[in-house]
């Protein structure tokens, strides 16, 4: 009886074991999630963004949230941070976003944790984490270290070392021993270690939210910097993975911070090390005004890559047994210009080479300027570029990129989103990423006629796969979308 009794204490008064998935022996790569830009809206933001989402809402928003995980899981993402806003006086902003997004990801090895955005009061920031903990802490969705809640920091360096300290003990009264995921960014600053080493001890993994060298030193460089000083105070690293900020052009800023093709985002993939890093953090999934991972209009080559990438870094082996190709460059080019041409191989299950040669084609479909040929392994990541001057072929609006790819497998030839010259400023500042096998060349016809008002336009074509809507666009941008369930074909 003594026995049971001392193991009854025991058990009431030991720490209340949490449910939700235990990711510390997991390699797992993670994207910040700003719930702002929700899939059920995705069509809103085709009037404000020139790169939009390719998802059609369904109607039903967790359908809708369990397609967009499924999507996540296809490139490689096993959880969202979600962007959680603190206002002082007010409930923290998008905790139901984590609650919806935990309940469709319900049945699957997907994760949804927060992401601390903003700083308020101790009182505010303890209550509102401790109802947040509360609600999703429990969920068998909700990501763990051991036994303990992860909570990713954005705005962490804003606190002093004692606030967070102070916050951490009042969550641990509460029942919950938190780990803590510092945000070390120091944008256009040089990276100061005396003021981290005052956070020894706070947090117990560290990340760059965007680590691209902004502040001279290589983005590289930084992040194994980083990776040694977190290490070395008993801390572990997230590898960070941005491919650079693209700016909210038509919606409320001009920020921008240049992709390089596919350049900043290899480069930190070139900066993780397997080997040391725990987890990979991709910024971001979903903020349109950052840079979206997701499929995009411009950008869905972006699946491809990122699973390519945490392939790599989990330690699978290539499985593919076609070529993988993809190309970046800029949509608009102002004439007169250096144009910049980039040619990236994914690993695949081959051995080889692919010789990558093409042209640039104006308007009329006449072939303006030859890109030479170029030899890229088709078994590991691989880049090459063309350089184009651009101030004797501005007499075509337009550039239509037409690429071959010739390996022992065959030879293709695909035509690629055109590249538009604007003689004024450049508006669309995305950089395209396709991979090549996804352009589909078949026998279309495009007619236009107007009537008064009234401009209507006819497409007839002739295609290997059932299409699932043509988008007519004028001036470089989408103005009406022809789908099956609207046309009645």
């Amino acid at each position: 009886m003594k026995h049971a009794i001392f193991l009854l204490s025991f058990l009431l008064l030991g720490p209340a074991l949490l449910c939700g998935i235990d990711l510390s022996q997991r390699k797992a790569a993670f994207a910040h999630y700003t719930a702002w830009h929700v899939p059920e809206n995705a069509s809103h933001v085709v009037g404000r963004y020139y790169n939009y989402p390719l998802h059609h809402a369904s109607g039903s928003a967790e359908e809708d949230h369990k397609a967009e995980i499924r999507q996540a899981i296809a490139q490689g993402i096993d959880g969202f941070f979600v962007d959680v806003v603190f206002h002082e006086g007010q409930p923290a902003h998008y905790v139901d976003n984590i609650a919806s997004l935990l309940k469709a990801a319900e049945g699957t090895e997907f994760t949804v944790g927060p992401c601390l955005d903003r700083k308020t009061s101790i009182d505010h920031q303890v209550s509102e984490l401790k109802t947040l903990l509360d609600n999703c802490a429990n969920h068998p969705n909700f990501p763990h270290w051991g036994n303990r809640p992860v909570l990713v920091t954005y705005t962490c360096l804003q606190w002093t070392p004692d606030e967070w300290r102070e916050i951490r003990r009042r969550l641990k009264e509460a029942g919950y021993d938190i780990f803590l995921v510092g945000n070390f960014r120091f944008n256009f600053d040089q990276i100061d270690f005396e003021k981290l080493k005052t956070y020894r001890g706070v947090f117990d993994m560290a990340y760059s939210f965007a680590e691209a060298g902004l502040n001279g030193v290589p983005s590289g460089k930084s992040v194994a910097e980083l990776r040694d000083f977190s290490e070395e105070n008993g801390m572990k690293w997230m590898a960070p993975m941005w491919p650079g900020y693209y700016g909210g052009w038509m919606a409320r800023n001009d920020f921008y911070q240049p992709f390089f093709g596919f350049d900043q985002l290899h480069d930190n993939f070139l900066a993780v090390d397997p080997a040391r890093d725990r987890w990979m953090h991709f910024t971001t999934w979903n903020d349109h005004d950052e840079s979206s991972l997701l499929p995009m209009a411009f950008t869905w080559g972006n699946a491809a890559i990122t699973r390519a990438y945490t392939d790599a870094f989990k330690g699978v082996k290539p499985v593919g047994k076609e070529p993988s190709v993809l190309f970046a460059y800029h949509r608009e080019a102002l004439p007169g210009t250096l144009l910049r041409i980039e040619a990236l191989t994914l690993p695949v299950a081959l051995d080889g080479k692919a010789a990558v040669s093409g042209k640039l084609l104006d308007s009329a479909g006449k072939p303006v300027f030859d890109l030479p040929e170029k030899q890229l392994s088709l078994g590991a990541f691989d880049r090459a570029e063309w350089f184009i001057p651009t101030a004797g072929l501005a007499a075509s609006p337009l550039l239509i990129p037409e690429f071959t790819v010739k390996t022992a497998q065959g030879t293709e030839t695909r035509e690629l989103p055109a590249i538009v010259f604007s003689s004024s400023w450049l508006q669309n500042a995305v950089t395209v990423k396709v991979p090549f096998r996804d352009m589909l060349n078949f026998p279309n016809t495009f007619d236009v006629s107007q009537e008064g008002n009234l401009l209507s336009a006819k497409i007839t074509f002739d295609a290997p796969d059932a299409l699932e809507e043509a988008v007519l666009w004028c001036n470089d941008r989408p103005i009406a979308a022809f789908r099956p369930e609207e046309s009645g074909k």
